[in-house]
């Protein structure tokens, strides 16, 4: 995904180079704590993005993966059906879908995306 924001803009590709010159590194991480408003250190579980992105990812997972929910979470069989009808909620109504980052066709069509947003900044 990464590759395909920078190949689309060349001020992105030169950013980019001139980070990597100047020996900046650019790392994925996971969110391990952040600070509230009183500025107290809370687990990222519990930042109010955090928990919908989490139910969304279960729900997900409960439809192509729902023994491997169940072993990780530790849910029964009704559970898991519960989490899964998130999902399908979400499909419903059109705003879900699953999708292969390692589909070449898939990258080209985000590289393309991404172009078009740019050229029409």
């Amino acid at each position: 995904m990464l590759n395909a924001i920078t190949e689309a803009d060349p001020d992105i590709q030169e950013m980019w180079r001139n980070n990597q010159r100047d020996g900046q590194r650019f790392e994925f991480g996971v969110l391990q704590t952040y600070q509230n408003e009183q500025g107290i250190a809370q687990p990222a579980k519990t930042h109010p993005t955090a928990i919908l992105v989490d139910w969304l990812a279960a729900a997900c997972m409960a439809k192509i993966d729902p023994e491997q929910l169940q072993a990780e979470g530790g849910f029964d069989d009704a559970e898991v059906r519960e989490i899964g009808a998130i999902w399908d909620a979400a499909y419903e109504y059109g705003s879900a879908s699953l999708l292969d980052l390692d589909d070449s066709r898939l990258m080209d069509r985000v590289k393309q995306h991404v172009a078009r947003r740019l050229a029409g900044l």
